[in-house]
């Protein structure tokens, strides 16, 4: 892109180029439209230099960062007393060579170079700022701004008319531009992630039911067992893990349940029979046994499954000699540790079930730790005992959130019926 270059010696025009040899020489840092830029900063400079005086006296007397900053300051100094006398020689020499700069737009650009340059020397020789400075850094600010907006804005010169209103007006269609820009890279990112998180959803794992649903399924399983003197067991039992399931995701998949009450009202009766004649020790193969059944009525909410039917690509394969082993050693743990270890406990036991369901012939598994529960585990337990165990179901409901976030489908497995 070709800009006019002009020489401050000879006051030729380059055309652009750069020097024969290939590399930048002066002439094609000091073009004119260069030089009017620094021009017309140059008034922000004296403002900037008293804020950098007033910031190094704040740390001067701190360790190490005071003299860091007053090395800044010295430096910065120097440079910006550099860059004002460019700018008042730019100025001058702009003037001498284009007449179109022989005007009031010229001559006040001129004059707020220098009325800048000898700001930055009362700021420098007083070592900060007082209201003499301060006014004069307001008045070169506004010229500055009127400047910057004909020569970077409006594409113009210094030579071009002053007309406060369309140069201040500008900046006006700049911030809004800019707001405008803002917004929409704002809601280009809201789109963004809102499309990231629906296609993290799509293969995430998680629970959404909440603890108002499963209260309301509770106190109407209380209710129907109370009257019913515990025969709606089953129905209440399958109710509720019909609403378990369908606010269950695996990998994006909704699970749905089938089992119905009927179904397992004899196995009710056959492990509550058993569970007596054993003094109690079939109780650990019934809990076997209804997870088994649990896992044969399970699908995922797409095989559109008829109600009652049996999955016979999913089962639960734990054996009851392994659930007695890890019951027997959380309960001691527990005990313990008056229940401190629960979270832990609870992650050791949701891995070994996790990891054998086997749903749709995708077995199961489960990574959670102990550590990432614990704290909603402690508040669980003060919110429940504050509200005498009203805060129950929401406790679960945490608790769901947690192990199934955690939950995860692995490769198929070879997949089998049974009955």
């Amino acid at each position: 892109m070709g800009l006019n270059r002009f020489c401050p010696r000879c006051g030729n025009d380059s055309g652009g180029q750069t020097s024969g040899n290939g590399k930048i020489s002066l002439n094609d840092i000091l073009t004119r439209q260069n030089i009017e830029y620094l021009v017309a900063a140059a008034g922000v400079l004296p403002l900037v230099l008293s804020i950098l005086k007033d910031v190094s006296g704040l740390f001067s007397e701190v360790p190490l960062m005071g003299t860091v900053f007053k090395v800044l300051n010295v430096l910065l100094t120097i440079v910006v007393i550099a860059a004002e006398v460019g700018a008042c020689a730019g100025a001058g020499i702009l003037i001498s060579k284009d007449r179109s700069l022989q005007s009031p737009s010229g001559y006040l650009a001129a004059g707020a170079a220098l009325v800048s340059a000898f700001n930055v020397i009362m700021i420098t020789a007083g070592g900060g700022g007082n209201f003499i400075t301060f006014l004069l850094s307001l008045l070169t600010l506004a010229a500055a701004a009127d400047m910057l907006s004909r020569v970077v804005f409006q594409k113009g010169t210094l030579a071009d008319p002053i007309d406060v209103a369309r140069d201040m007006g500008v900046y006006t269609v700049f911030i809004k531009q800019a707001a405008d820009e803002s917004r929409r890279q704002r809601a280009e990112q809201q789109q963004m992630m809102a499309q990231a998180q629906a296609a993290n959803r799509m293969t995430a794992s998680f629970f959404d039911g909440s603890g108002i649903e499963l209260l309301g399924y509770v106190v109407l399983t209380v209710i129907l067992d109370s009257i019913t003197f515990g025969l709606a067991a089953p129905w209440t039992t399958c109710m509720i893990v019909r609403w378990t399931k369908s606010h269950t995701v695996i990998n994006g998949r909704r699970l749905t349940f089938t089992g119905k009450g009927g179904q397992l009202f004899l196995l009710f009766l056959k492990w509550v029979l058993l569970s007596v004649i054993t003094l109690g020790i079939y109780s650990f193969f019934a809990v076997v046994d209804y997870l088994k059944w649990e896992a044969s009525h399970t699908f995922f909410e797409d095989e559109h499954p008829a109600a009652g039917m049996v999955n016979n690509n999913s089962r639960f394969d734990g054996n009851t000699f392994e659930y007695i082993g890890y019951s027997i050693v959380t309960s001691i743990v527990n005990s313990l540790t008056l229940c401190i270890a629960f979270p832990w406990m609870c992650a050791i036991l949701m891995n070994w079930q996790m990891s054998h369901y086997v749903i749709s012939g995708r077995r199961l598994s489960f990574d959670g730790k102990g550590m990432q529960f614990l704290g909603t585990y402690i508040v669980c337990i003060l919110l429940c005992a504050v509200t005498f165990g009203i805060y129950s179901p929401w406790a679960v409901v945490k608790l769901n959130k947690w192990a199934f976030a955690h939950t995860k489908e692995e490769v198929p497995v070879q997949t089998y019926s049974y009955t």
